[in-house]
């Protein structure tokens, strides 16, 4: 048998980080937590004297529910100030994070249930 006289190095292959699947991105959980970051964002531009909501669907929400897997509840008031809710599926929501001058003496923050 023939012989090299040169011996390989031992190749030592790291570890595979762990990757998250996209479907862990692509569901109504995820895009609930954004929404929570981005008026968690906005809650520390607004100045005080202001009430931080979501508008979506032509209404100011005050509230939104989360329902596993896909769905959102908001409820809130429309333009005339009528209380007002709608159901989507996540993927129909487009949402505008916005401050507004407080309504009411005590600062309202969109609140958020899980």
């Amino acid at each position: 048998m023939y012989k090299l006289g040169y011996k390989f190095p031992e190749l030592k292959i790291p570890e595979m980080p762990q990757i998250t699947p996209l479907s862990h991105y692509i569901t109504g959980e995820a895009s609930f937590a954004a929404l929570k970051k981005a008026v968690e964002e906005i809650v520390s531009l607004a100045p005080e004297d202001h009430d931080v909501f979501i508008q979506a669907f032509n209404i100011t929400v005050t509230e939104i529910r989360y329902v596993e897997p896909h769905t959102f509840i908001l409820s809130g008031f429309n333009y005339d100030g009528h209380n007002t809710s709608v159901v989507c599926h996540y993927t129909q929501l487009l949402a505008h994070v916005v401050y507004l001058p407080k309504r009411e003496e005590k600062r309202r923050i969109i609140g958020f249930i899980q």
